[in-house]
């Protein structure tokens, strides 16, 4: 019997060259050799850089291989390529897709998150005092200013007007303490205010516009 001719295995789903080995002789018939499945008689040639061989339409093909890098879905998420072919088929990306640019919107969240959040504002007698910044937050001040005022008016210094902080806590503040801390209050929103007019005003607006650099 002739030597046995060497066959080529393929993987049976990607058709991916595997490797090779020497035909078996057909047991039902003399000098016949077997080819088993997903294999072939036909040589590979050996594939491109960045290629895989594979076997398609009785012939072997060469395909992008991208196993083992990082790409990018549509959604920016990362995605380990562990597959043959071109995953830009896909939907994917070799770089991440850009950011979308600032709108001024989105300047608008920023501020009112940081108003919102508000800050510490130091009170002449008194020390820190934590103040967050919704719009009811405003409301109360600004009552609570009418009454130290009056109060002023009617000569009490003492701290006597009640106030709860951004983090619950309980204080008790003079008059003259509590119309500094709004008079603070509405300085801070003035130029949290400005801020966010020279950043909308901004061509572009900056892709970091939400870093403290900008803010006060």
């Amino acid at each position: 019997m002739s030597e046995a001719p060497t066959v080529f295995h393929f993987h049976p789903t990607s058709g991916e060259f595997v490797g090779s080995s020497y035909a078996d002789a057909d047991p039902m018939e003399e000098r016949r050799w077997v080819v088993p499945a997903s294999a072939t008689l036909t040589a590979p040639t050996e594939p491109a850089e960045g290629f895989a061989l594979v076997f398609a339409n009785d012939a072997w093909q060469e395909v992008e291989d991208h196993r083992g890098e990082v790409w990018w879905d549509a959604d920016g998420r990362e995605v380990q390529i562990d597959f043959l072919g071109d995953p830009a088929d896909r939907d994917l990306q070799s770089s991440p897709r850009p950011a979308p640019a600032p709108t001024a919107i989105d300047v608008d969240a920023e501020h009112d998150r940081r108003a919102i959040r508000g800050k510490d504002f130091e009170i002449t007698g008194y020390g820190s005092l934590p103040l967050e910044g919704s719009l009811r937050t405003q409301t109360v001040l600004l009552a609570l200013k009418d009454t130290a005022r009056d109060l002023q008016e009617a000569g009490v210094n003492a701290p006597v007007l009640f106030l709860t902080d951004r983090d619950n806590g309980d204080h008790y503040l003079t008059p003259a303490q509590v119309i500094e801390l709004v008079n603070a209050g509405k300085a801070f929103m003035q130029v949290l205010h400005e801020a966010k007019r020279a950043l909308k005003a901004a061509d572009p607006i900056p892709v970091n516009y939400d870093q403290d650099s900008y803010w006060p």
